[in-house]
């Protein structure tokens, strides 16, 4: 990519997704931040948005990204991540379940962007049967493999590990209601095992906390808030299992970081599980508690299925859903528009 490439990623770093990003397009390209609150604070900036060959935005609603293209004459590209163009009726998520104006806007912006990179196969997929001419290419999310990475079974302790922001919501379509369920059958087979839930409270760690005093787990069940993403690999390093039983996820970057930290991974397999933990991960249904842990218990109890599954993991990871692979297809994303 040539150096004078000129790229305005409009947004805030709020998102680990976006900061990952924008320092991923410093190291390619003459890169600037613009931020404002909400669509009326962006179209605010319309006359300062100047001047660049790509405008790019996370989220498949940032409509003042392919405005500020149209007016200045750069190629828009924009990151469909999930919840903006995926639907879950069953709970309630993702784009039919956002107002109307902002479905106008999510569909505006898959007819008219340059291109769209899609986190998963499974999202490019809802992409397509939203706008079927959309330009739409997969680009997965990448974990860094030194910061993440292995620690032998003699480090770890017998702890089931999942994180998630735990709001009301957010709780049922992540999975960890059903986890929780599930550890109790753990519990009773295994008076070792802790399961340790990481993620901001946002209103959801009462009912979790409330569920687990019935179930009698509540001195073995750790709700630890939140974890700054600078340290979060240390969790997975102390864990045997990471669990995620999501009802929908669009690609699962918890599980790539767990993978890449030789941490075997019990999933859903809902939408981009399946990509990223492909034949590696164990499966589980989540409304199948006895099953949940049945398979936790296997990967707690055989040592020799462990380190298989944990060599295992940490090769997927190297093999497609690193940093470096991310930087090569934003690369390609940025050539192929500019």
């Amino acid at each position: 990519m040539g150096e004078l490439l000129r790229i305005l990623v409009v947004g805030d770093l709020s998102s680990p997704f976006v900061r990952q990003d924008y320092r991923l397009l410093s190291e390619l390209a003459s890169v600037r931040l613009l931020s404002a609150g909400g669509y009326l604070g962006y179209f605010a900036k319309l006359l300062e948005a100047g001047g660049y060959d790509v405008y790019y935005a996370w989220w498949a609603s940032s409509l003042h990204n392919v405005v500020y293209s149209k007016v200045h004459g750069g190629a828009s590209v924009v990151v469909a991540g999930g919840f903006d163009v995926v639907s879950e009726d069953s709970v309630k998520y993702g784009f039919r379940w956002q107002p109307w104006w902002k479905r106008k806007a999510v569909r505006y912006c898959l007819r008219e962007a340059d291109l769209i990179l899609a986190v998963s196969r499974f999202v490019e997929e809802h992409v397509r049967r939203l706008e079927p001419k959309a330009r739409v290419e997969v680009a997965y999310l990448g974990v860094d493999p030194e910061r993440f990475a292995p620690a032998s079974l003699q480090q770890r302790k017998p702890v089931i590990l999942t994180v998630a922001h735990l709001t009301a919501k957010s709780i049922v379509y992540k999975g960890v209601v059903d986890l929780l369920e599930a550890f109790a059958h753990v519990a009773k087979r295994k008076p070792e095992a802790r399961l340790r839930i990481a993620g901001a409270h946002r209103g959801g760690e009462a009912t979790l906390a409330r569920r687990a005093k019935e179930l009698g787990l509540s001195s073995r069940v750790e709700l630890i808030g939140e974890v700054e993403h600078s340290r979060i690999h240390r969790l997975y390093q102390e864990a045997m299992v990471y669990a995620q039983l999501s009802r929908v996820e669009s690609f699962g970057l918890c599980v790539a970081e767990a993978m890449s930290c030789g941490t075997p991974v019990v999933v859903s397999g809902a939408g981009g599980l399946r990509e990223v933990a492909g034949g590696v991960g164990a499966t589980a249904r989540p409304d199948d508690p006895e099953e949940v842990a049945d398979v936790v218990c296997s990967l707690l109890e055989d040592r020799r299925l462990w380190l298989e599954l944990s060599e295992l993991s940490r090769s997927r990871i190297l093999e497609g859903f690193t940093l470096s692979h991310r930087k090569r297809r934003l690369a390609q994303a940025m050539e192929s528009v500019a």
